[in-house]
C-alpha cells in the first residue's frame, strides 16, 4: 500500500501472528527493506524482529489491544532496521477484519521520534522544520463521544495540553470553528461509513488560544459488519511552516503594496487623494482588512484636517479620540507606533476594542508627522493574530516615513496655494520697486490683472510703473516721494489715478514702506496699492450735488444748472452720454435742454419727440412716467424709427427716467445713452433718478419763479420725498428755516416761533457737541467746501437717533462772511444700528462680549502708533486659565462656556473702562492697559489673580474652582507690531505656568 498524501506515514500490514504481509515505500526506507528484499520476505519475515525486538509481551498487547478494541497506540517503542540501526518509533495499530472466511490483517502506523528535540524557544531553522514534519501526533478518537482515548506525547505538545485535561476534551472544543478549509461534515460522512478514510488540512485551537495548522490523517476502523469501532487520528503539525509562508506572501505584498504607494506619492498633487490612494492600496495590495488615516490641525487637534478609510468595518471610528490619545497617554511601544497584535473586546484603547467587536484581530498605529510633530495616524487592521511581526513594522514604518515626508510637501504647496488665493482674492495689490529712475518694479502680485495690467510685463520692465500713473499725476507723485525720501521717513501714504489696461482711469491708495542703507538712501520700496474709486466716485458725487445746491440756492439760470448736472454725470461717469429734456406741454413733446456731448445731428433728430407710448425711450418714459431701459436700441421696437440715427451717433443703449414735479407732472426725462449694449445697475437707476430729482428742482424753480415760496417747498418736496428735511439758516442773525419734515428728524417743536441754532445744538449728544461745531465751523470760515457730519440729536421720545447733516453757504458778504446757508438732514439711524451690529460681530467674542483676536491686535497696533508719537506708557497682559481642560472633560463644555463667561465677568469688574480685554484662543485672554506703569500693572494682575481664585463657577449646583496664570510685558518703541508684544507676554505666561501656576510673571522689554 502507499502512504498517505501530504502525511508521511510509515505502513505495514501483517498477520495475527506478526508476519509482514504488505508495506508502503515509507516503512521499506525506515526499515531498510528494499523493494527486493521486502517482495522475498514476505509471509516470511516477522514483524517483532524489527518492532519491539525482544518485548514479545508489548507485541502481544498492542495485538490483543487492537482486536478488542478496534485499534491501539505505543509511544517510544524501540525499533530497529534491517542494517542494524535502532531507533524509537510512536505506533499506532489498527485490526482490519477479514471477509469471506479470511483471517483478521493487522495495520501498523510507525511516525519516527527524534533524539534531539529543539528547544521550546526555537521557533524557525532546519531542526525545528525536520521535526514539525516528521515527528507525528497520534491518538484515538472514541466514535460515539468524539472524545479522545489515546493521545501521544507530540499530540499533547502540537495542542498544548496536558494529556489528563486533553482526554477530556471533545473533538470541537478543540476545533477551529472559523476554519474555511475542513468541512465539519467530513467526520460524520467518515463514522456513518460515507468514507474509509481523510487527509487534508484543519485548524485546531491551542490551549493559548493562538489557531495551530496541520495536516491530518483520519482513518476508520471497522468491524467485520461494518460498525465503527474508532478513528485513527495522526496530526502535522503545519503551523510554523504555514507562517513561514504566509509571511513570505506577506512581505511580498507589503514590498508592492510600499511601491504602489510611492508612486501614488510622486503622482499626488492633493493631500486627501494621496490619503485615499495609500488607503486603497493598502486594502487591496497589502493584504490589510482594512484602513484609516486621520490628519488633524497641528494648533487644535479638535479640527480634523483630512479623514479617509477603506476596507472592512472597524468600528465607530473617531480620529478626535485618536489625537487625544496620541497626544495625552505614552505609546506602549514607543513615541512614534503602537501595535497590538491581540485585538480584545474589553481591553485596550477604545479604538482598538471596538475594532474586535468588528472582528479585526490586530492593529498597528503609526504617527505620521510634519516637520517632527505628531499631526496624525496611519492605522491598519488584520483579521490575524500576530500579523504586524518585527518585519512587517520595519516596511510600514519606511512607508510612514515617505508619507510623513509627502504631508510635509503638500502642507507647504496647500499653504501656499492658499496665499495665492487669499492675495488673489484680495482688494489690494501687493508692490515692491527699486528705488531707481521710473520705478521699476521688482515684485508685483498677479491680481494687478484686474486691472487689465500685466505682472510679467511688469516685473520685466517693459511697463515702467511710472508710466502706469495717470500724466497729470506723475510729477505730483514723484515730488511726494522725493520729500519722503528726504525726511527719511519709513512709512508714507499717497493717491494717485492709473490707466488701466482697458484705457480706464482708477484711484490709487498706496501705502509704502522704505527701506534704508547705512548712507541714508533708499533701498528698496514695498507698498500695498488699493482701488478707493468707489470711495472717490462717492466723493464726487457728493461735491456735484453740493455744486448743483448752491446754484440752485444762487438763482442760476435753468441752463447753467442742466448743463452741470449731465456734465458732473458723464465727469463722474465717462462711459455715459447724457441728455435732458423738457416737456412742451403746449405741443406734447420733449425738447432737448442739455446734451453737452451727443451729436448735434443726434440732437437736432430728437428735438420735438413726441410724448407718446413706444416713441423712443424718452417718449415712452414721459407718456407713462416711469423709467424706460433699452439695452439694445437696434432691437427695441420702440426705437425702430429713430434707430439709424442712433447707429450713426454711435449709440447703442438708452436708459431714460422720468422728471416729476412734486405734483407727479411729468417735466421732461432725464436719459443716459452708451456706446455698447448695457443694461443698469441699481445704483446706475439710484443715479439717474437722483439727478431728475435735482433736475425737477431747477425745472420747477424757473418755471414758477414768480412763487418763490412756493417753488422753495417743491424744492423741499423733492428732496423729503426720499425721507430727507430741509433747513435754511442764516448765521448772522441765528435764524433758521425748518421743513416739516427737518423737525420731526431733529425734535425740534417750536410752537409756530422762529427756531434758532442753539435749539438743534440743546439736542445734539454731548459727545457729538464739539465733531459737530469743528465741521461746521470749517466749512462757515471756509476750510471746507461742504459741511457733511454725522451726530446724535435727542428725538422727541427721549431717545437718541443718528442723523446726517448736510449743507452749504449759499451767500457771504464781500468780507466772506457767512450770510446764508442751507442743507438736508437724514434719518441714519437704521443704517448705524447695522453698522453697529456688523462692527460687534467683526471685533467682539460671541461667547465672552469680549474682543475678539482682530479687534484686539488692532487696538495694539494702534497703541504702538500712538507710543512712538507721544512716548507713553503701556502693558500687555497675557491670561490663561489653568487646567481649563479638565473642566470641559469633567463638567462638559456647557460648564466650560460657563467658566470663561465667569472670568470674562470679573475681568470687566476689575479693568478700568480705557483698558481693553479679549478673548484671543480657547482659554486664552489678553488685556492692553494703556497709560499704565508697571507697577500698577502688576497690582492690578495681583488682584484680578486674587479675585478670580476667591469666586468659584456655580454651575447646575457645582461649585467649581478657577485659578488663572498672567504673563505681563510693556509696549515698547521696538515693536514692529502686536505679534512681538504678545510674544513677550506669552513668555512670561509660560513662566508662570511653569512656575506652578496661578501666579504673575513679569518680563522686561528688550530696550528697557
Amino acid at each position: 500500500m502507499s502512504s498517505t498524501p501530504g502525511v508521511p506515514l510509515a505502513t505495514i500490514h501483517s498477520d495475527r501472528d506478526g508476519i509482514i504481509l504488505d508495506l508502503n515505500d515509507m516503512a521499506g526506507s525506515l526499515l531498510r527493506l528494499n523493494e527486493r528484499q521486502g517482495k522475498g520476505m514476505r509471509g516470511r519475515l516477522h514483524l517483532g524482529e524489527l518492532v519491539a525486538p525482544g518485548e514479545p509481551e508489548l507485541f502481544e498487547n498492542l495485538f490483543r489491544e487492537a482486536t478488542e478494541h478496534g485499534a491501539s497506540l505505543a509511544q517510544d517503542v524501540a525499533c530497529a532496521d534491517t542494517a542494524g540501526r535502532s531507533f524509537r518509533v510512536d505506533l499506532q495499530v489498527a485490526c482490519e477484519p477479514g471477509r469471506d472466511g479470511e483471517p483478521d490483517r493487522f495495520v501498523f502506523l510507525l511516525a519516527e521520534r527524534l533524539r534531539n528535540r529543539p528547544l521550546a524557544s526555537q521557533t524557525d531553522g532546519l531542526l525545528r522544520h525536520f521535526y514539525d514534519l516528521h515527528v507525528m501526533g497520534m491518538a484515538i478518537l472514541n466514535p460515539v463521544d468524539l472524545r479522545w482515548r489515546e493521545v501521544n506525547d507530540r499530540l499533547c505538545e502540537i495542542l498544548g495540553y496536558e494529556r489528563s485535561v486533553l482526554l477530556e476534551r471533545s473533538w470541537e472544543e478543540i476545533s477551529d470553528p472559523s476554519d474555511p478549509v475542513f468541512d465539519p461534515q467530513t467526520l460524520q460522512k467518515l463514522c456513518s461509513g460515507g468514507t474509509q478514510a481523510h487527509t487534508g488540512e484543519k485548524r485546531f485551537l491551542h490551549r493559548d488560544g493562538h489557531v495551530v495548522y496541520a495536516g491530518i490523517h483520519l482513518r476508520a476502523v471497522r468491524d467485520a459488519r461494518g460498525g465503527l469501532r474508532c478513528c485513527i487520528v495522526i496530526l502535522q503539525d503545519l503551523t510554523q511552516i504555514q507562517q513561514t509562508a504566509r509571511e513570505a506572501r506577506r512581505e511580498k505584498h507589503l514590498h508592492t503594496m510600499i511601491s504602489r504607494v510611492n508612486q501614488a506619492i510622486v503622482r499626488s498633487r492633493g493631500l486627501k487623494p494621496l490619503l485615499q490612494e495609500v488607503c486603497r492600496i493598502s486594502v487591496e495590495m497589502g493584504g490589510f482588512s482594512a484602513c484609516w488615516i486621520g490628519v488633524w490641525d497641528l494648533s487644535d487637534t479638535r479640527n480634523l484636517r483630512v479623514f479617509v478609510r477603506a476596507g472592512e468595518d472597524v468600528g465607530d471610528v473617531d480620529p478626535f479620540h485618536s489625537s487625544r490619545e496620541w497626544q495625552k497617554d505614552p505609546m506602549p511601544n514607543d513615541g512614534e507606533r503602537l501595535v497590538l497584535n491581540e485585538l480584545r473586546p474589553d481591553e485596550g484603547l477604545p479604538g482598538s476594542r471596538a475594532a474586535a467587536r468588528a472582528g479585526r484581530r490586530s492593529v498597528a498605529r503609526f504617527a505620521i508627522g510634519s516637520r517632527g510633530a505628531v499631526t496624525g495616524t496611519v492605522n491598519l487592521f488584520s483579521d490575524e493574530h500576530g500579523f504586524f511581526i518585527p518585519s512587517v513594522e520595519a516596511l510600514l514604518v519606511e512607508m510612514v516615513d515617505d508619507l510623513s515626508v509627502a504631508l510635509d510637501r503638500l502642507t507647504a504647496m496647500e499653504a501656499l496655494e492658499l496665499a495665492n488665493k487669499v492675495v488673489e482674492s484680495s482688494p489690494v495689490v501687493l508692490c515692491r520697486w527699486s528705488p531707481q529712475t521710473g520705478r521699476p518694479v521688482e515684485y508685483i502680485s498677479s491680481n494687478v490683472s484686474r486691472w487689465g495690467l500685466s505682472a510679467a510685463e511688469l516685473v520685466s520692465g517693459q511697463i515702467p510703473f511710472l508710466d502706469v500713473i495717470h500724466p497729470d499725476d506723475r510729477a505730483r507723485s514723484q515730488a511726494e516721494v522725493a520729500e519722503h525720501v528726504r525726511l527719511r521717513r519709513p512709512r508714507y501714504r499717497q493717491e494717485y489715478r492709473v490707466v488701466t489696461g482697458t484705457g480706464d482711469i482708477i484711484w490709487i491708495e498706496e501705502f509704502t514702506r522704505a527701506e534704508y542703507g547705512e548712507d541714508g538712501e533708499p533701498l528698496v520700496f514695498e507698498g500695498v496699492l488699493t482701488d478707493i474709486t468707489p470711495r472717490k466716485q462717492e466723493e464726487q458725487r457728493e461735491a456735484a450735488r453740493s455744486h448743483v445746491l448752491s446754484l440752485l440756492a444762487q438763482g442760476a439760470e435753468l441752463q447753467i444748472i442742466l448743463d452741470v448736472l449731465a456734465e458732473e454725470v458723464e465727469l463722474e461717469c465717462p462711459d455715459m452720454r447724457c441728455s435732458i429734456m423738457l416737456a412742451d406741454d403746449a405741443h406734447g413733446a420733449l425738447l432737448v435742454g442739455a446734451a453737452p456731448s451727443l451729436p448735434a445731428f443726434f440732437t437736432r433728430a430728437v428735438n420735438g419727440t413726441p410724448i407718446q407710448e413706444n416713441i423712443g425711450s424718452c417718449g415712452h418714459s414721459a407718456a407713462t412716467g416711469k423709467v424706460v431701459i433699452s439695452e439694445d436700441i437696434q432691437t427695441d421696437p420702440r426705437w425702430a424709427p429713430g434707430k439709424n440715427v442712433a447707429r450713426e451717433a454711435g449709440l447703442a443703449s438708452c436708459w431714460s427716467a422720468p422728471i416729476l414735479s412734486t405734483r407727479g407732472q411729468v417735466l421732461g426725462t432725464f436719459a443716459v445713452y452708451h456706446e455698447y449694449i448695457h443694461s443698469p445697475s441699481a445704483r446706475d437707476i439710484h443715479l439717474i433718478q437722483e439727478k431728475a430729482n435735482l433736475a425737477a428742482i431747477a425745472i420747477e424753480r424757473t418755471r414758477d419763479a414768480e412763487a418763490l415760496k412756493e417753488s422753495a417747498e417743491r424744492w423741499r418736496f423733492a428732496l423729503e420725498g426720499a425721507g430727507d428735511g430741509v433747513w435754511d439758516w442764516k448765521p448772522d442773525t441765528d435764524e433758521a428755516v425748518l421743513s416739516h419734515r427737518c423737525k420731526e428728524i431733529v425734535g425740534i417743536d417750536d410752537g409756530g416761533a422762529t427756531p434758532h441754532y442753539q435749539q438743534w445744538l440743546a439736542r445734539v449728544h454731548p459727545d457729538d457737541l464739539d465733531h459737530l461745531n469743528e465741521h461746521l465751523w470749517s466749512h462757515l470760515d471756509g476750510r471746507l467746501p461742504n459741511f457733511v457730519c454725522e451726530h446724535r440729536v435727542r428725538d422727541s421720545r427721549g431717545g437718541w437717533r443718528w442723523i446726517l447733516s448736510r449743507g452749504l453757504v449759499v451767500r457771504r458778504d464781500e468780507r466772506g462772511k457767512p450770510l446764508r446757508m442751507v442743507g438736508t438732514v437724514t434719518d441714519i439711524s437704521e443704517r448705524k444700528r447695522m453698522e453697529q451690529e456688523l462692527r460687534e460681530m467683526a471685533t467682539t467674542d460671541y461667547l465672552t462680549g469680549l474682543a475678539n483676536r482682530r479687534h484686539f491686535l488692532s487696538r495694539v497696533t494702534e497703541e504702538i502708533a500712538r507710543l512712538e508719537r507721544n512716548g507713553h506708557r503701556a502693558v500687555v497682559m497675557m491670561l490663561d486659565l489653568d487646567h481649563f481642560k479638565a473642566v470641559n472633560d469633567n463638567f462638559g463644555h456647557s460648564a466650560g462656556d460657563a467658566v470663561l463667561r465667569h472670568f470674562a465677568h470679573l475681568m470687566r469688574d476689575c479693568l478700568r473702562k480705557t483698558d481693553t480685554p479679549g478673548r484671543v484662543g480657547g482659554e486664552e485672554f489678553s488685556v492692553l492697559l494703556p497709560d499704565t506703569a508697571i507697577e500698577a500693572a502688576l497690582h492690578l494682575a495681583e488682584r484680578l489673580r486674587a479675585r478670580v481664585e476667591q469666586v468659584p463657577v456655580n454651575v447646575h449646583g457645582l461649585s467649581i474652582p478657577v485659578t488663572v496664570s498672567i504673563g505681563l510685558t510693556p509696549l515698547c518703541s521696538t515693536d514692529m507690531s502686536p505679534d512681538d508684544a504678545l510674544q513677550r507676554a506669552d513668555k512670561a505666561l509660560y513662566q508662570a505656568k511653569s512656575s506652578g501656576r496661578n501666579r504673575v510673571e513679569f518680563l522686561t522689554a528688550p530696550d528697557s
